[in-house]
């Protein structure tokens, strides 16, 4: 009775994307005794404390895609858990997971290497960096390519005041992207960005663009990924 009284509570708050009644919220891979993995994995995944929604007085919402829950995997110290329902709130640049008391438990950042959800058939890589003079970016990003160079794009969202009929507080969705080369993220602001960072074939790279007629803007990231693609095959070919 006590678990279906918070369910139904938490359902105030969520549309949950997935069913998640009765199902098993995680598995761990990991060789040894599977029952005793399961109980220590309960305690390393959901190290975190219990999560309060406190902008429910603001418009919109603080997640990204949705605000119901998402399937997807955690990587806490190097180990996998699967089929966990989870959102990831982006004003914070946190991720919140349902455990099996039907609570939801804010995860311990830097306990999470990796995480990743699904979405609309597509499923989204997110990776954990942490703040160092390299950098200046951390927390949460969205993996869109990696492989000697990387692009990744970080979300977020803001409050806007008084932005609806000057009444109500709004959220408002933003994200950046970063090139990463040399282990240093540069911000992406558009084709010539690109290009500036990856100039030793900007003459290929520009012919490319103009060959396939590419439309590269920020509005949307993935439409960066075919010219790194092109630019490492380059690269790869020049070497042979």
């Amino acid at each position: 009775m006590r678990r279906i009284c918070l369910l139904f509570l938490f359902s105030l708050f969520f549309q949950p994307e997935t069913a998640f009644a009765g199902s098993k919220h995680f598995s761990i891979i990991d060789p040894g005794n599977p029952a005793d993995q399961d109980t220590a994995g309960k305690q390393i995944l959901y190290t975190g404390r219990l999560w309060r929604n406190q902008y429910y007085m603001v418009r919109g919402d603080q997640f990204l895609f949705t605000a119901g829950l998402l399937k997807g995997t955690v990587t806490v110290n190097g180990r996998l858990f699967s089929d966990v329902f989870l959102n990831y709130d982006i004003y914070n640049d946190e991720i919140i997971a349902l455990n099996d008391n039907g609570m939801m438990i804010q995860l311990n950042k830097e306990k999470v290497d990796e995480f990743n959800i699904e979405y609309n058939l597509r499923k989204y890589e997110f990776r954990n960096l942490d703040s160092d003079s390299l950098r200046n970016i951390d927390g949460y990003v969205n993996v869109l390519f990696d492989d000697v160079l990387s692009l990744v794009v970080k979300y977020k969202k803001e409050i806007v005041m008084m932005a609806v009929e000057n009444k109500y507080d709004e959220f408002n969705q933003l994200h950046r992207i970063y090139l990463r080369k040399d282990s240093v993220y540069y911000p992406i602001r558009g084709r010539r960005d690109l290009i500036k960072h990856l100039k030793d074939k900007k003459q290929q790279l520009r012919s490319f663009i103009r060959t396939n007629k590419l439309l590269i803007t920020r509005n949307n990231p993935d439409s960066f990924v075919p010219v790194l693609e092109h630019y490492i095959n380059l690269k790869n070919n020049a070497i042979r």
